[in-house]
């Protein structure tokens, strides 16, 4: 597939400026695309010299529009296509244990993860953070509840069964306080596959209930 980006005139010649996006994350093809491209792009013309440049998943040219034209017909023609990265988001949430008699109800598949180990009578959503991620990633976002900070950080790569996911979580500070404290609430390294919901841990808060990390992997 191919996509024009952008058009702009060159008001002293009849040359034009376009951007074409090239499917492919393959240097050694983009570099084969542009060698194909390149007897429409005149660069030795006296007035007006074409030119091209390529660069990551892009070839920008300036010629006649003729030549964009038949250069886009040439591209659309080419199979590009490359087995495209999967994206993927990572909702961690913070899931307080209490003795409400019932749980909240956005944090409902969740319960039943944890009901599955636990015994606690009801859960509450206190903070939660979203990660876009792909594979062979690292990753790096703040959560916030109520009374706490917390830095969420680590790795997310491809398994032999799955995906594999480290993650590191340290608690900044009291958000009532200004300085970090950078204490290491918890640290684990899991296998997990996409729309699976897992328990990572229970994280260590003074005076308070019992917190869980919980991570869902949602591919988009």
């Amino acid at each position: 597939m191919l996509l024009v980006l952008a058009t702009a005139c060159d008001l002293g010649t009849k040359l034009e400026v376009r951007t074409f996006k090239v499917e492919t994350t393959d240097e050694a093809q983009l570099e084969s695309v542009g060698t194909l491209i390149q007897p429409y792009v005149y660069k030795e013309r006296p007035d007006a010299p074409g030119s091209m440049s390529i660069a990551a998943g892009a070839i920008t040219v300036r010629e006649t529009p003729d030549n964009l034209d038949q250069i886009a017909r040439v591209l659309a023609e080419l199979d590009l296509s490359a087995t495209p990265t999967p994206s993927f988001s990572l909702q961690f949430q913070l899931v307080e244990a209490n003795g409400a008699s019932e749980s909240d109800p956005v944090i409902a598949d969740v319960v039943e993860e944890l009901r599955k180990a636990l015994r606690f009578d009801g859960y509450s959503l206190v903070g939660e953070a979203q990660i876009a991620v792909q594979p062979h990633a690292k990753f790096t976002q703040l959560l916030q509840t109520a009374e706490e900070e917390y830095h969420i950080s680590g790795t997310f790569a491809e398994s032999e069964s799955g995906y594999a996911l480290s993650v590191g979580l340290e608690r900044i500070r009291p958000r009532t306080q200004t300085g970090p404290l950078g204490r290491a609430a918890l640290q684990t390294n899991v296998g997990i596959r996409p729309n699976q919901t897992l328990v990572l841990g229970s994280v260590w808060v003074e005076d308070s209930a019992v917190l869980f990390a919980v991570v869902r992997l949602i591919e988009v």
